[in-house]
C-alpha cells in the first residue's frame, strides 16, 4: 500500500515538472524566434511634395576646338607651348626650320616660269581703235539734225496752211463760197415757186412707180411659187404612182405563182393573195388617176406666171409719162437766166476749195514724210551707237579675259614667292595661333619632319563654350524642357558653373529607351572634369510618398515590403507583404508612387538580412 502511494507522487512530481519545463518552453519560445528573425527598419507611408530631379555625371568638353595644321613639308625646329597652356590669338606655337632643297630648288623655277607667262601675256593684250565708229556716230548725228530742220520747215508749213488766218488759197476759198452761196440764194428765191412744187411732183411719181413696180413683182413672186408648189405635187403623184406599180407587180407574181401552184396553198392562203393584188391593183389605178389633175395643175400655174411677168400694172405707163414731163420742166427751170451764173460760180468755189485741200494735203504728206524721215534718222544714231557698245563689250570680255589671264598668274607668283620664302627657313618663319585658347594637344615635337596639312596641335577655344551630356531614360526625358536650369552638386572650387540644358537627342545605344541630354557650361570650367548635374521640375504634392531606400526592383518591376502585423497569444507577429509600385517621381530621399497601400502603412527600408515576401520580421527598436 505504501509503496503504491510512493509511485503516484513520483508520477505527481514528474508531470509537474513536466508542465512547468513546458510552460517555460513556451514563453521563451517567442524570444528566441524573436532573435533569429531579420530586424528591419520601417517608415510610414505619407502624403506630401516632391521635387522631381533626373541626375547624371559627364566629362567637360569644349565645344570649340581649332586644329593648327602644317601649311608646308617643314621640319619643326622648336615647340614653343605644352598641353594645358593658354595662348592668344598671334602667339607662337612652332618655329619652322628650313624646308626641303629640292622643293626649294622647283618653286623658283615654276616662280620664273610664271613671271616670264605674265609678261607674255601682257605684251599680247590687244588695242582697240574705236575710231571708225565714232565717225560713223557723227555721220549718223549729222543726219538726224538736218532730218530734224527739215522736220521743223513741214511743221510750220503744215501750220500756216491749216490755219485759216495766214492761209491765202483758204481765204480764197471762202470768198468764193460766200459768193456762190448768194447767188444761189438768189436764184433759189427766183425759182422757189416752180421748183418746189415740182420736186414733189416728181418725188410723188418716183414713189407711185416704185409701189406699182413691186406690186408687179410680187404678184410675179406668187405665181413663181404656185408653180413650185404644183410641180412639188406633180413629183409626189409620180412617186405614190411608182410605189403602187411595185406594190401590184408583186401581188401580182404572188399570185400567178399560186395560180401554177394552187394545190399547194390553202383555200384562205390563196384567198389572201387574191385579195392583195386586187387591192393593189385598184391603187395603183388611183394613183395613175391623179397624175393628169397634177399636170393640169402645173400647166396652169406655168400659164398664170407668164401672164404676171407681161402684165403691167394700171396707170404704170401714165405715171412713167407724167415723170418725164416733170423732169423736163424741172430742167427747162434751170436752164434759166441765172442758173448759168449760179454753175459757175459754184465751180469756181469747189476749184478753190480742191486747190486748197491740196496744198494742206501736199502740206500734211510733207510733214509725214519729214516724221518719218527724222524717225529712220533717229534709228541709224541709235543703230550707231549700238555698234560701238556692241564692240566695247566683245572688246571688254576679250581684255577682261586677259586680265583674268594676268591676275591669275599675278596671285600665283605672290603665292609662290610666299613658298619661296617659307621653304628658305629665315626667322619669320613661324606657326602662330589664330584664334585664343588652351593647348590641348601637342602632336610633334623639335627635329620632326612633318607633311603639309599635318596636325601639330589642337587649342580648345573657351569663347565658343563648353558641354556636357550624359544618358537618361525616355520617362526622366519627357520631365525635362529645353532651357531647365541644373544645378552642380560635386564643383567646389573656382567661380560659380551655370548649367543649361540646351538638346534631347536619342540615345544611339539605347534608341528605343533612351534620351542623351547635353548642357551648355558656363563659367570656370575645364575640359575634362567630371560634373555630376541634377536637373528637375518645380514642387508637386503627391498622395502616396515613400522613402527611396524602401523601393526596390526585380524582373517583375518596382516594388516595397509593407509590414502587416496580426496578434496572437504570444504576441504581434510582423510579415513582409511585397507590393508592386509606380514611381511618379523622386528626390533626394523620398519618391512618390502608386500602389495597394494607404497612409499610415509601414514599409521595409532597411533590413539586417534579406527578407522576401510573407518572411516573418522583427522591428527595429527604433520602428
Amino acid at each position: 500500500m505504501e509503496t503504491s502511494v510512493k509511485k503516484r507522487e513520483w508520477v505527481k512530481d514528474a508531470a509537474i515538472v513536466f508542465l512547468a519545463v513546458l510552460l517555460v518552453l513556451t514563453f521563451f519560445s517567442n524570444t528566441i524566434m524573436n532573435r533569429t528573425l531579420p530586424e528591419v527598419a520601417t517608415a510610414a507611408v505619407h502624403e506630401g511634395a516632391i521635387v522631381a530631379k533626373v541626375r547624371g555625371t559627364g566629362t567637360v568638353v569644349a565645344t570649340g576646338k581649332h586644329q593648327v595644321k602644317a601649311k608646308e613639308t617643314r621640319t619643326i625646329r622648336s615647340v614653343m607651348v605644352k598641353v594645358g597652356q593658354e595662348v592668344k590669338a598671334g602667339d607662337v606655337l612652332f618655329v619652322l626650320g628650313q624646308g626641303d632643297e629640292t622643293e626649294l630648288e622647283q618653286a623658283k623655277e615654276r616662280l620664273r616660269s610664271l613671271q616670264t607667262s605674265y609678261q607674255k601675256t601682257a605684251l599680247s593684250a590687244p588695242v582697240y581703235d574705236y575710231s571708225s565708229y565714232y565717225r560713223a556716230i557723227e555721220t549718223a548725228e549729222n543726219n538726224y539734225n538736218r532730218a530734224l530742220e527739215k522736220y521743223l520747215e513741214a511743221e510750220a508749213k503744215a501750220e500756216e496752211t491749216n490755219n485759216p488766218v495766214t492761209s491765202a488759197a483758204y481765204q480764197r476759198w471762202q470768198d468764193a463760197k460766200k459768193y456762190a452761196e448768194r447767188l444761189e440764194k438768189d436764184y433759189e428765191d427766183e425759182v422757189a415757186e416752180k421748183l418746189e412744187p415740182l420736186k414733189q411732183t416728181i418725188k410723188y411719181l418716183e414713189a407711185e412707180i416704185s409701189q406699182m413696180e413691186a406690186e408687179t413683182e410680187e404678184a410675179v413672186k406668187a405665181q413663181e411659187k404656185a408653180l413650185e408648189n404644183a410641180q412639188k405635187a406633180y413629183y409626189e403623184v409620180l412617186a405614190e404612182i411608182s410605189e403602187a406599180e411595185d406594190t401590184y407587180n408583186t401581188a401580182k407574181e404572188e399570185y400567178e405563182f399560186l395560180l401554177r401552184n394552187v394545190d399547194s396553198a390553202t383555200e384562205a392562203v390563196f384567198q389572201d393573195t387574191y385579195d392583195a393584188y386586187i387591192a393593189a391593183e385598184a391603187a395603183r389605178d388611183l394613183a395613175n388617176d391623179k397624175l393628169q389633175p397634177a399636170l393640169d395643175e402645173v400647166t396652169t400655174a406655168e400659164i398664170n406666171l407668164e401672164i404676171a411677168r407681161n402684165t403691167e400694172a394700171p396707170g404704170y405707163t401714165k405715171a412713167l409719162s407724167d415723170l418725164a414731163e416733170a423732169e423736163a420742166e424741172l430742167a427747162a427751170l434751170d436752164e434759166s437766166t441765172h442758173y448759168e451764173e449760179v454753175r459757175r460760180a459754184v465751180e469756181e468755189s469747189d476749184r478753190l476749195e480742191a486747190e486748197y485741200e491740196k496744198l494742206a494735203g501736199t502740206a500734211a504728206d510733207d510733214l509725214v514724210n519729214a516724221d518719218y524721215a527724222l524717225r529712220d534718222a533717229d534709228i541709224a544714231v541709235v543703230a550707231a551707237y549700238d555698234s560701238l557698245y556692241a564692240a566695247q563689250e566683245n572688246n571688254n570680255r576679250s581684255a577682261a579675259t586677259t586680265g583674268v589671264e594676268l591676275q591669275s598668274i599675278a596671285e600665283e607668283i605672290a603665292l609662290q614667292q610666299e613658298k619661296i620664302k617659307s621653304l628658305a627657313g629665315d626667322e619669320s618663319n613661324y606657326i602662330t595661333a589664330d584664334v585664343p585658347g588652351t593647348v590641348s594637344t601637342v602632336e610633334c615635337t623639335a627635329g620632326d619632319t612633318v607633311l603639309k596639312n599635318a596636325l601639330l596641335a589642337t587649342l580648345e577655344v573657351p569663347d565658343m563654350g563648353y558641354t556636357l551630356s550624359f544618358a537618361v531614360t525616355n520617362d526622366q526625358a519627357q520631365r525635362l524642357r529645353i532651357g531647365d536650369t541644373a544645378t552642380i552638386s560635386n564643383y567646389y572650387w573656382g567661380n560659380s558653373v551655370t548649367a543649361t540644358l540646351s538638346t534631347i537627342r536619342t540615345d544611339p545605344k539605347n534608341q528605343q529607351g533612351g534620351k542623351i541630354l547635353v548642357f551648355d557650361l558656363t563659367g570656370d570650367v575645364t575640359a575634362g572634369s567630371d560634373l555630376t548635374i541634377s536637373v528637375g521640375q518645380k514642387s508637386a504634392n503627391y498622395d502616396l510618398i515613400v522613402p527611396n531606400s524602401a523601393v526596390k526592383s526585380d524582373a517583375n518591376g518596382s516594388f516595397v515590403l509593407a509590414v502587416g502585423v496580426k496578434s496572437s497569444p504570444l504576441g504581434n507577429r510582423y510579415t513582409a507583404r511585397r507590393v508592386s509600385v509606380e514611381v511618379l517621381a523622386s528626390d533626394d530621399s523620398n519618391s512618390a508612387v502608386i500602389a495597394d497601400l494607404a497612409n499610415g502603412d509601414y514599409v521595409v527600408t532597411t533590413s539586417s538580412a534579406p527578407v522576401k515576401s510573407g518572411d516573418l520580421v522583427r522591428l527595429a527598436e527604433n520602428g
